[in-house]
């Protein structure tokens, strides 16, 4: 063929010159040497419009041939754009000069390029066009293979019926011709198509068909497709060594052809077996070599393909940085040769890799890509594949609500696939995901479908996991006999398929349920069954040691858990590892270990931050709970309401009902513990509804119980009373429904909560006022106390010592409760006084059936108690007014003589003047020290820092005269720790520090002069460190602007609630975006009440004022460093809870700071003894 174009060249024959080419393009492309064909056809091209434009030879056939071997070249080398224009052109010119075979043929080639870009419809238009065609040409055999086309098109478009009719009727037409090979081709087609419905056993029923043909004509092609239709049928199947056989038949064959692309591709195919065989090296050599193949024949989308496998096999074998460079290598060459769908199968492959990584948003953003791109296509099997891939992501994210919105459409696009396989895979993730959200009955009805879906299948394996799966669903609901008969099915699928794994498992599972059951020593010796290798011997000492927890042998599952925890790190399982940490953890908390329990639960929470399991944020969650309850058994509530606050902030962010009840008991029970009575009443109140929505008995019951008892803590008598009747009731169910053990509990739980209820009805119904007085005072700061309104002015009966009682009329003011209230205000001997049984004459009703009663003690004695106050005259050294006027009337003291050993220092006295002299007073020196009465809340100075010859003072006297001067007043005491070296730097000091606590200066660390330690580090200062911040200042300032008007504040009070709440919601969820509602909006639900602009600017909270047509906004905060907007929360929860009798009370107790301390200190006083702390409750451990 180069001879011949040679001699055209030579002569000048242009039209032999074209044909030339044209034959030598044609003898490239059948060697597979495809860029050298589409050279020679460019060459073709050109030279047959140069004929055409000389007019020397109108050779219209000859440019269309062009053409069509041209799309062909382009389209070997995935140019599809490039082969969709030639051959539309082809196509053109065919019609042109009336060639119907020419026309067919572009008909044919277009239809092939449509498909190949995911065209569907117009590939589809393209074949049923050509079949038109061929059929008015009378070509039955390209008839029958354009029928088989459009067939092809049919099933890639997910029409399977459609595309087996017209295999079938392709292979009717070539058995009717008598044509073998059309026939071979025919069988493979349909093999392809049951194939595709997962029919894997038809589909090698048509391919062996296929072989027999290829063997009967010797055609070496045809036999290699036969191997390679078996081998893949085999693959999918799960015969990995009988599709390895196959395809290294596949491989001899092209080798003995010298086919370089049948070797690429059957490189390619035993590669893939391979890797799932787990022989990974050899998968990676084999794909090399389909690369480097493909490489030799320049075929763009070959090795596309082959960096895709070779990724895929690193993934395999877990090195996901080099899948990851591979997979982009062959997304790049799908984007260049417009393969769509090689590109949405590399997102999902790109999106496998990521996510091994803990990459989780680039893995999502590819799994939405294969996603988007698999709609486009209208592939329905590559959108279920990335459906399934994408919630599988959320789920292992802890995601499981947004992952069931994916599983759903998963589940339904297989129901229209007809794949009841992946409908079943489906159904088993749905109930995964609602078992994990606490949504068990949901779960049950999934697992249940999955179960079915097995049997239809006789999928033994899926039904073994199907029937332990949904008994552990019903497990989870409470149905224990349900549980324990699905879980004996899994053990006898186990048996039967002798998975040793499965058996491990069932086993395990029975002993659970025994151990719920009650049925502790036939859990024992079911259990004992289940050792074996490691990882089950693992499990079957966990669950061992939860049945000696069951049996309260705490010493006994310890060793256990021990046992459980070496087996662990034997099989470096950091899972496992975690369980038993946290298992040991529990067993300790049982065991009043406490300090050993907090070191294994904090080492659990080390290992979950490096484990990425779908249950390790619940772990976590469960083990902040543990550490609070040992922190609570240590009394230190501090340290337990920070763990009980992160395990709320878990729970709720994990959607978990169940973890959310136990967060709010641990933390109410340590907010009481610590007397923080109204935020306890607050969290046990929450745990009380959240109880109510998990539904389950005991919870609600023990809730009930537990607020009980609380409410007596705070005398809201009718309250408790009514929590009772409400745990009894439950109670009396369960004793219906036989469940006495139940019962029994809950009524002993009632008996000793109505025990004290019963003490404090008798104390109040003695009509001893110093009891009535103490009720008066702890309702005073309680949710839930008698409505009404306060009778009488605490001021009027402040100063006298018989205090005359006034009984209002029956048209007295009413409370917001509607009910009567009487408040008397004693003292003396009128506590004594019996106030209930009086009458205002002999036929009259007694008080308490009038009124509610309250009495309350007078002021006066609660101050002198306290502490006694000074009596108010001119202190010696005030220079005028002013200085009372400012509340701060001091006393300096400095510079001391003592007869005539110690006499005064120059510098104390320097010092003493530089003080009085900032606080505009005179200063006492000198013998004036000695000689004066000075009151007992004097500000006494310290020694200065001059170094003097005295012996140095030691420190059990620096200990002695420190409390001495605390002990007579002074509120701090500032000493050296060793001589200040310069007398300079010691005045720059002194004047910082004292206008620091006055004005909040610099301190002399900032002058450069003298920012050596030496000259500002060695002073001591000893005494009372409070600290007040201006935000905090400025929300008590505008919590006492709000509570001014107590009849209007109710209303802005819950609108700021609302909004910290919502506030708090967003930052414990990560929320970053900015969020804010109007000015507007908010002050039309506030009402007229004011102060609620300044609360939320206190916490945070921006206001902003109108611009641009925006109206005026507030923007919520996004962060909340000093916890203002939890502390916040709690104060308006707590005032939310107080009735109007109360609001009230306290509008007038903060006009009056002094009143308001001796009311507190009388609170504090109280709570400090009679508040118990409760006993952590017996914890069970997670053995699964």
């Amino acid at each position: 063929m180069q001879q011949d174009l040679a001699v055209a060249k030579s002569l000048g024959d242009t039209a032999g010159e074209c044909r030339a080419h044209g034959n030598l393009g044609a003898a490239y492309f059948s060697q597979g040497s495809y860029k050298d064909a589409l050279t020679a056809h460019r060459y073709q091209l050109v030279l047959a419009m140069k004929c055409k434009t000389l007019k020397s030879l109108r050779d219209t056939a000859g440019e269309c041939r062009t053409h069509g071997n041209l799309g062909a070249a382009y389209f070997s080398q995935g140019s599809c754009k490039d082969a969709l224009t030639a051959h539309r052109y082809q196509l053109v010119l065919a019609m042109k000069c009336k060639d119907t075979q020419a026309a067919a043929a572009a008909l044919t080639s277009l239809g092939h390029v449509y498909t190949a870009i995911g065209d569907y419809p117009n590939a589809l238009a393209s074949h049923k066009q050509c079949v038109q065609l061929v059929k008015q040409m009378g070509d039955r055999l390209q008839e029958a293979r354009e029928i088989g086309n459009v067939g092809a098109v049919y099933l890639a478009m997910g029409e399977f019926d459609s595309a087996v009719d017209c295999h079938t009727q392709h292979l009717r037409l070539a058995r009717r011709l008598g044509d073998q090979v059309e026939e071979a081709r025919a069988y493979s087609n349909l093999g392809s198509s049951y194939h595709y419905r997962r029919n894997f056993s038809q589909a090698i029923a048509y391919h062996e068909n296929v072989l027999r043909i290829a063997q009967n004509l010797g055609d070496r092609a045809i036999e290699a497709r036969a191997y390679a239709g078996l081998g893949h049928a085999a693959r999918c199947a799960g015969d990995y060594a009988q599709a390895k056989k196959w395809h290294e038949r596949q491989l001899d064959v092209a080798l003995a052809a010298r086919d370089k692309v049948g070797e690429g591709r059957a490189c390619s195919n035993l590669g893939i077996v391979y890797q799932l065989l787990g022989e990974h090296d050899a998968a990676l050599k084999l794909h090399q070599a389909h690369l480097s193949i493909a490489r030799q024949l320049q075929d763009k989308a070959g090795m596309g393909r082959a960096y895709g496998n070779i990724g895929n096999a690193y993934s395999a074998a877990g090195f996901y940085e080099q899948a990851i460079k591979y997979h982009k290598q062959e997304l790049t060459i799908s984007k260049e040769v417009h393969d769509r769908s090689s590109e949405a199968s590399t997102h999902g492959n790109l999106a496998v890799a990521y996510q091994a990584l803990g990459a989780h948003d680039m893995a999502l953003f590819h799994y939405r890509a294969h996603l988007d791109i698999a709609r486009e296509l209208k592939d329905a099997a590559g959108e279920a594949c990335a459906l399934l891939n994408l919630g599988n992501c959320l789920s292992s994210r802890g995601e499981f609500a947004q992952a069931v919105t994916y599983y759903v459409q998963h589940l339904m696009l297989s129901q229209e696939l007809g794949d009841v396989s992946a409908e079943a895979k489906a159904c088993h993730f749905l109930g995964y995901a609602h078992y994990c959200l606490g949504n068990y009955r949901e779960a049950v009805r999934y697992y249940d479908q999955d179960l079915s879906l097995a049997k239809d299948l006789q999928d033994k394996m899926n039904m073994g996991r199907a029937y332990c799966n949904l008994g552990l669903a019903h497990l989870a609901l409470g149905n224990l006999e349900t549980a324990l008969e699905c879980q004996k099915y899994f053990l006898a699928i186990a048996h039967m398929t002798q998975h040793l794994q499965g058996k491990f498992r069932a086993l395990g599972n029975i002993g659970d349920v025994l151990i719920k059951m009650g049925d502790v020593e036939e859990a024992e010796l079911t259990l004992r069954q289940e050792a074996g290798d490691s990882a089950g011997e693992a499990r079957a000492h966990s669950h061992l040691g939860a049945v000696h927890m069951a049996l309260g042998h705490y010493s006994h599952a310890a060793r256990c858990y021990r046992e459980q925890l070496e087996r662990a790190q034997e099989l470096q399982d950091c899972a496992l590892e975690a369980q038993a940490y946290g298992n040991l953890g529990i067993a300790k908390l049982n065991m009043g270990h406490y300090e050993d329990a907090i070191g294994y639960l904090e080492q659990q929470l080390a290992i979950l931050e490096r484990v990425n399991t779908p249950t390790c944020q619940l772990d976590k969650a469960r083990a902040l709970g543990h550490l609070g309850d040992c922190y609570d058994a240590l009394g230190d509530p501090d340290e337990a309401i920070k763990y009980h606050e992160q395990h709320l902030a878990a729970a709720l962010k994990l959607d978990n009902t169940r973890e959310q009840e136990r967060a709010y008991r641990g933390l109410g029970l340590s907010h009481k513990s610590v007397g923080n009575l109204q935020q306890a009443l607050v969290c046990l109140e929450k745990r009380l509804v959240v109880s109510h929505e998990l539904g389950a008995p005991e919870a609600k019951a023990q809730a009930y119980g537990e607020l009980g008892a609380l409410h007596i803590a705070l005398s809201n008598l009718e309250q408790a009373v009514l929590c009772l009747d409400h745990q009894k009731n439950i109670a009396k169910a369960h004793l219906a429904m036989g469940a006495c053990g139940s019962a029994v509990s809950y009524l002993r739980q009632a008996l000793a909560a109505t025990e004290g209820l019963a003490d404090a009805d008798e104390e109040v119904n003695r009509n001893h006022l110093l009891n009535s007085s103490n009720y008066s005072l702890s309702s005073l700061f309680s949710v839930g106390s008698v409505g009404g309104s306060v009778a009488g002015s605490v001021a009027s009966l402040q100063g006298s010592t018989r205090s005359s009682v006034h009984i209002p009329p029956s048209h007295g003011r009413r409370g917001c409760g509607g009910r009567r209230e009487l408040v008397v205000v004693v003292e003396g001997s009128l506590y004594a006084c019996p106030w209930g049984a009086l009458r205002g004459g002999a036929d009259a009703e007694p008080l308490c059936e009038r009124y509610a009663l309250l009495a309350a003690p007078a002021l006066r004695p609660l101050r002198h108690q306290r502490h006694p106050r000074a009596k108010p005259h001119q202190e010696h050294g005030a220079t005028s007014s002013s200085s009372a006027e400012a509340g701060m009337r001091c006393l300096v003291v400095g510079a001391p003589r003592v007869g005539g050993r110690w006499g005064s220092a120059h510098a104390q006295l320097k010092e003493a003047e530089l003080v009085a002299d900032m606080l505009r007073v005179t200063p006492l020196t000198d013998y004036q020290v000695v000689i004066s009465c000075a009151p007992s809340t004097a500000a006494l100075q310290g020694s200065s820092g001059e170094e003097t010859d005295d012996v140095n003072t030691a420190g059990e006297g620096v200990s002695k005269i420190c409390r001495a001067l605390l002990s007579a007043g002074a509120q701090a005491i500032l000493l050296t720790l060793w001589p200040a070296p310069l007398d300079t730097a010691t005045k720059i000091l002194y004047r910082s520090l004292y206008s620091a606590l006055l004005q909040g200066s610099r301190t002399v660390r900032h002058t450069k002069h003298f920012a050596h330690p030496a000259h500002w580090s060695g002073l001591l200062l000893l005494g009372a460190n409070v600290r007040l911040s201006n935000k905090v200042a400025l929300m008590g300032q505008a919590l006492c602007e709000l509570l001014a008007a107590p009849d209007k504040c109710r209303d802005a009070l819950r609108v700021c609630l609302h909004l910290v709440e919502k506030s708090l919601q967003r930052i414990v969820r990560g929320q970053k975006n900015a969020m804010y509602t109007t000015q507007k909006s908010i002050e039309n639900k506030a009402g007229n009440a004011t102060g609620w602009k300044e609360l939320l600017m206190s916490v945070g909270f921006r206001f902003e004022p109108a611009a641009n047509g925006i109206p005026s906004s507030v923007f919520f905060p996004q962060s909340d460093p000093e916890e203002r907007l939890t502390q916040c929360s709690a104060s308006l929860q707590a005032l939310l809870g107080l009735t109007c009798t109360t609001l009230q009370a306290l509008s007038k107790l903060i006009s009056n700071g002094d009143v308001a301390d001796d009311i507190i200190g009388v609170i504090r006083s109280v709570i400090s003894q009679f508040s118990k702390k409760a006993p952590p409750q017996s914890l069970h451990p997670r053995s699964r």
